[in-house]
């Protein structure tokens, strides 16, 4: 493979790969490979239990509260509870680890958005630890689950295919809970539909407390007992995408945000870094994901994959073209169908352009830049010229025309007030203040402010024009407190003081 400075590997069939991919995909083969390594010392008997004394409570807490940034990405809530802050047990740290971060990456797989997982720890009558770990989703068939710690089995099922795995996992954890002399069970019900009752499934862990069941040769000799870092499994950090949060503050407004929506990872990631050197790159995991972040950070384009879980790139095109907050926003989707009814039918829900797999990252990024680059050409048209110098007449087609008629009409309505807010503005156009900055900057190029400034000088370019009132007169009647203020600003605007129309 030969490398370049962006860490890109050309193969030897003339394919390209990511240093990051080949990392990432390395250290999840190291993890199956170590996977089937336990279950071999497991059969062979030397896979040792090292057992020493711990708070539990504060062990399986640690573990849960680092995958507190993996709750934010997939946008899904983890709830820690426990009757008890200290429930003292001995069991081996290094083993636990590898339990409870399968379980826990597995339980945030199959939760979907704004759904929850919950963990919970109890001590029992029966001297033992119960720690449930319980997850919203599709639940998993009865008949499925007294094989599901089956090694190599898989729940086979539509759901289930969007996340391949392996079948090593929980059989893993069964064995290593068995080692601790403990159990774990499972119980789930499957997501009805028709009574809109929603599935869950939960893992009940069972460990005794003390040292009493344990051998000699299962308990760690203190000395060699030392702190563990707690950190969930690599597939932690497989699974989660990065998402920008909005925040009140407009910030690096002349940065361009492209919003990638793709559920294949790797895919992503690999298109994330060949553009983030020039541009800023949020992501999402599928189309509905990708709707609501679009909606909520008002991306300056999209690139999204056709074939995707939940939601397809058409339906999150159509969604977002129809809406007048995200309606402007430039789609580029991705598709490995190369028909031409496929493209024309992409085309048709008003995605902007359309790229098959596997495409040329130089290819991409030139597409990238021409559809930027079109939107500036309509920032010009839309900022200036005609469309401002006096009221529209024409008939209006487009989403983002009838935006900014509404907004001229509201400007117009109070173009004489001096004190008009930009609240004022966005309230009575029907938008929050962000989003009316976010939308009005794409369209126009300009800041709400400096738009409204522009709309007075153009028209009252167009009143000195048809002689309705010399330049003071004018300047009063468009909101300007000062003639001098308002010809300093027209020469700014149009290149010449406004008194040369009367001459």
């Amino acid at each position: 493979m030969i490398g370049n400075d962006n860490n890109v590997y050309t193969l030897p069939d003339g394919g390209l790969c990511d240093a990051g991919i080949i990392t990432r995909n390395s250290k999840r083969l190291l993890q199956l490979v170590n996977q089937l390594l336990d279950l071999a010392k497991l059969d062979s008997g030397k896979l040792k239990l090292e057992a020493s004394p711990g708070n539990i409570v504060s062990f399986v807490k640690g573990i849960a509260l680092s995958f507190e940034s993996l709750s934010e990405a997939r946008d899904v809530m983890i709830k820690i509870k426990s009757d008890k802050e200290l429930i003292e047990t001995y069991f081996d740290r290094e083993k636990m680890i590898k339990v409870f971060s399968i379980l826990l990456s597995n339980a945030f797989k199959f939760t979907p958005e704004r759904e929850n997982v919950i963990v919970s720890i109890t001590e029992t009558l029966n001297n033992t630890v119960e720690i449930r770990i319980r997850n919203t989703g599709i639940g998993i068939p009865q008949k499925e689950l007294p094989k599901l710690f089956d090694r190599f089995y898989q729940v086979d099922s539509s759901q289930t295919k969007e996340y391949e795995g392996t079948g090593i996992g929980l059989a893993l954890v069964k064995e290593l809970i068995e080692l601790h002399h403990g159990s774990i069970i499972v119980n789930s019900k499957e997501n009805n539909p028709e009574d809109k009752e929603k599935g869950w499934t939960e893992f009940t862990i069972n460990l005794p407390i003390g040292k009493a069941h344990l051998k000699n040769e299962e308990i760690a000799i203190a000395d060699q007992v030392g702190p563990k870092e707690v950190t969930p499994l690599d597939e932690t950090e497989y699974l989660s995408p990065r998402i920008l949060i909005e925040s009140d503050t407009i910030s690096d407004e002349n940065k361009t945000t492209i919003l990638v929506v793709e559920d294949n990872y790797d895919m992503r990631e690999y298109i994330k870094e060949s553009l983030s050197d020039c541009y800023v790159v949020e992501e999402a995991v599928n189309g509905e994901q990708g709707v609501r972040i679009a909606e909520t950070i008002i991306p300056d384009l999209i690139i999204s994959d056709l074939m995707m879980p939940k939601m397809d790139g058409n339906e999150l095109t159509r969604i977002l073209k129809n809406d007048e907050k995200t309606s402007h926003i430039p789609i580029i989707i991705l598709t490995a169908k190369s028909g031409q009814e496929n493209k024309i039918e992409g085309l048709q829900t008003g995605a902007d352009d359309y790229l098959t797999k596997p495409f040329d990252l130089q290819e991409l990024r030139v597409r990238v830049e021409n559809l930027i680059n079109i939107r500036k050409k309509l920032q010009e048209k839309f900022s200036k010229g005609e469309f401002l110098s006096k009221p529209v007449e024409k008939k209006i087609k487009s989403i983002d025309e009838r935006f900014l008629a509404k907004v001229l009409e509201v400007i117009e309505k109070h173009i004489s007030e001096e004190e008009f807010r930009i609240e004022d503005c966005s309230r009575e156009v029907g938008f929050s203040r962000t989003h009316f900055h976010k939308k009005l900057r794409a369209l126009v190029g300009k800041s709400p402010s400096q738009y409204v400034r522009t709309v007075r000088l153009y028209r009252a370019k167009h009143l000195i024009e048809e002689e309705k009132g010399n330049v003071s007169e004018v300047a009063y009647s468009v909101g300007f407190s000062s003639p001098a203020y308002f010809s300093r600003c027209f020469k700014e605007e149009f290149g010449y003081p406004p008194s040369n129309i009367l001459t």
